[in-house]
Formats: structure tokens, sequence, C-alpha cells
């Protein structure tokens, strides 16, 4: 395999069997799942040392860390009132939209980490990357579109009930009938809309950085400076790219879950 080489799908690493009673599959682990792991475990102990290090006392002054986060997470929750134009924070809703947040960016930046794309093992038939952003993976992302789209049904139908339904199956005319049909199709592209939007931008700045990289590498060795600051400007830009698509899979998330709550016209 030609180390500069950039599969659209994920590559295998192993494979072991599970059985439980009669039920038996074989479940492949493959190198963007692994990393998938490692951010959540990343994540959970994130949350854990600043949640074991935050300020019991109200009257305590906190640390420039929690006051960070305070900043940060207060900021959030103005987002999220201010987008579903609601006067008190939805606690689930502010609880997942920070996970998407926190993991859609964090799994953007770690294919910019050394050695992610970088370090190679042999699966047994050809030699594959160890390591692979999380988000370059259209498995992923059509997971994380799932569950967006999973909740944004479920605050709907908890809110209108029966009613929701009506959005879509109409026979009250004709012309009901067609829109609610329309409003079908246009609710289920917003699944396609969510995954392939944020593994398009993530897995061209992979590709993108990729050609910068090995445009930037000049034979003699004098001249190696002159390519430095190139691939610089690219990981900059992956970095804020990442933040930007992170923040547009939220924001269309909240948009999309205030308008399942609206009655049907």
């Amino acid at each position: 395999m030609n180390q500069n080489e950039i599969h659209i799908a994920s590559s295998k690493l192993f494979s072991f069997d599970i059985q439980f009673f009669n039920f038996s599959y074989n479940l492949i682990v493959t190198n963007s799942m692994l990393t998938t792991l490692i951010v959540c475990l990343f994540l959970m102990m994130m949350a854990a040392i600043i949640g074991l290090n935050l300020s019991r006392n109200s009257s305590e002054v906190p640390n420039k860390i929690q006051a960070f986060f305070e900043l940060v997470l207060g900021s959030l929750g103005g987002f999220i009132t201010g987008t579903m134009q609601v006067s008190k924070l939805p606690v689930l809703i502010y609880s997942i939209s920070g996970f998407f947040f926190a993991f859609i960016a964090i799994s953007s930046w770690v294919g910019l980490l050394p050695g992610v794309g970088q370090l190679f093992v042999d699966n047994g038939l050809e030699k594959v990357h160890l390591f692979r952003a999380p988000t370059t993976d259209l498995n992923v992302t059509v997971a994380l579109s799932i569950i967006a789209f999973g909740l944004i049904q479920f605050q709907g139908i908890a809110a209108l009930r029966w009613g929701y339904l009506a959005k879509f199956i109409n026979f009250a005319s004709p012309l009901a009938f067609v829109v609610g049909l329309l409003e079908l199709i246009s609710e289920m592209a917003r699944l396609l809309s969510f995954s392939l939007r944020l593994f398009g931008n993530i897995f061209a700045g992979e590709v993108m950085l990729m050609i910068v990289l090995s445009m930037s590498r000049i034979p003699n060795p004098y001249l190696d400076f002159i390519g430095i600051p190139f691939p610089i400007v690219i990981i900059a830009l992956e970095l804020a790219v990442a933040l930007i698509q992170a923040y547009v899979f939220v924001a269309l998330f909240l948009v999309f879950s205030g308008l399942a709550k609206e009655e049907a016209h």
C-alpha cells in the first residue's frame, strides 16, 4: 500500500468472534473505530478531571480552568436557548449538543496529530493505517446523523404526539397529501445532509493536507524550510474548519429540533 494513499472506506485492523448462546457475530475493528474509542475515552477522562476539580463552594472564587469552562458552557446554553427560541434551557438537548460539538471537533483535530495517517500495521493482508480521524469515515458521520435524526423525531413526537405524523401523512386533501410527502422527503434528506456535509469537509481537508505536504517537500536539504509554511497554513485552516463543522452540525440539530416541535401548517 502506498503511504500517501487515502481510502474513503476505513481499513480493517483485526476481527474477533462474539458468541452469546446461539448468537454469533464476527466483529471487525477498523482504524477509525480504534481512534473513535480513544477519543471517547479522552472525553470521559477530561470530563472526570474537570468534574473533580470543580469548586463546590458557591462563595469560592473559581480557578481559571473552571472560569473558562463556565464561560464556554454558558455560551453554549445561550446559543441553544436563542436558536430554539425557548426561555428554559432543555437539559437533555444541552448535554447532547455539548457532546456533538466536543466529539466532532476533537475527532477532526485528531487527524492533524503526528502519527495519525503515518503509522502502519499489517492486518494479515496488507499494511494499513493504524489510526484514522473518525470524522473522515462515512460510517461515523452517518452514525452521528442517525443519532441526531432520531432525537429530532423523538422531540417532535414528544411535543405534538400523533399530530407530529400529520406533517407527513395527511389525507385531508390531495394538496395536503402532496405537501406531507414533500415534507417526508425533506426530512429524510436532512439525514444525508448531516452526514455528507461533515464527512465531505473533513475528508477533503485530509486530502488537501496530504497533497500540500507532498508538494511542499523540496529534495534539496538546504531549501527544506521553504516548504514548511504551507502545511502550517493548511493545519491552521483545518483547525478552524473542524470548529466550524462542529458548530454547523449543532446549529442544524437545534434548528431542526425547533422545527420538529411546530404544528403542521
